[in-house]
């Protein structure tokens, strides 16, 4: 007491007046309406803040994309999206991302509702809920829309033995269920090269490489293409190094005997992804190339004269 007045704000910045209505109505949205909203309430008595709602506009047909808020966890949280009917229906209009966004697909009027992210820490079975984000979705509902990929496969270096190693193409398009995605080993399609792999989704957007080794290596090719024609193809392109820890084919010897005043060579048969560096060691020092007494080979072996 007395009745509050109440204005909105955006990002921090208030949007008109304070008046006697609690409700911001935002006519002919676009995506310059996208942003953090906040109800400010005061009185004589004091002054309230709402909770923030963040507001997402896609247009349709294209993808709206619904980054989650950070969340302190270790280890990395599980987590999920919700609607705030309840659970996300898994299916081709939706895709989560290796960093936990939300991508909605294809987005159309039937898309229009509030979403929020369900965090669960197995460790230490805690769990945290984030706010709702509310998308609205405005434009044409009927033109069709070229491919085009919204989260791209990215380059990486890993190490041999990895147990597994995922890579990301998340497309979009309309009509969506005409969308294709492919991969491609070094212009070969994957299913012909021979490596352990399995795609863990019925549109293929995510390739997972199994026990990785070196035939992993190589160039791999995102395709994406309308089943029908009538679009380009679109590409994205991704370089797995598989890395290998130095290796010893053949044990060094622990004796080797040579003859006063002759020539003995030390072998050092090794591998490694990069080629390792070889430095020699005597009694715990590096030993220094000198002509004619230590020279380190080609084939890294040690010539001692």
């Amino acid at each position: 007491f007395p009745q509050p007045t109440y204005r909105w704000l955006k990002n921090g910045v208030p949007v008109g007046n304070f008046s006697n209505t609690q409700y911001l109505k935002i006519l002919n949205i676009t995506r310059e309406d996208a942003g953090s909203y906040q109800c400010e309430a005061s009185n004589k008595a004091g002054t309230i803040f709402s909770e923030k709602i963040d507001v997402v506009v896609a247009y349709m047909g294209y993808p709206a994309i619904l980054n989650l808020s950070y969340i302190e966890s270790v280890p990395a949280p599980s987590v999920t999206w919700q609607m705030e009917e309840g659970p996300l229906e898994y299916n081709i209009k939706y895709a989560q991302t290796s960093n936990n966004q939300l991508i909605i697909l294809s987005a159309d009027e039937g898309d229009i509702r509030a979403y929020r992210a369900r965090a669960f820490n197995t460790q230490i079975g805690r769990e945290e809920i984030t706010g709702f984000l509310r998308l609205n979705v405005t434009g044409n509902p009927y033109t069709e829309i070229s491919p085009e990929i919204i989260v791209h496969p990215q380059s990486m270096k890993v190490i041999r033995g990895a147990q597994t190693v995922e890579l990301e193409c998340i497309a979009n398009a309309r009509p969506l269920h005409e969308l294709e995605t492919l991969w491609l080993k070094d212009g070969i399609p994957i299913e012909n090269t021979g490596i352990h792999y399995t795609q863990t989704d019925p549109w293929n957007r995510t390739l997972t490489l199994l026990h990785v080794n070196l035939t992993h290596a190589g160039e791999y090719t995102c395709q994406v293409q309308m089943r029908t024609g009538g679009h380009p193809t679109v590409f994205s392109i991704a370089q797995v190094t598989v890395l290998e820890p130095p290796t010893f084919v053949t044990p060094l010897r622990t004796e080797t005997l040579g003859d006063y005043g002759s020539r003995t060579i030390l072998a050092c048969d090794v591998i490694g992804e990069p080629l390792p560096k070889i430095t020699w060691y005597k009694n715990a020092r590096p030993v220094k190339q000198v002509v004619g007494r230590y020279t380190v080979q080609d084939d890294n072996s040690l010539e001692i004269y």
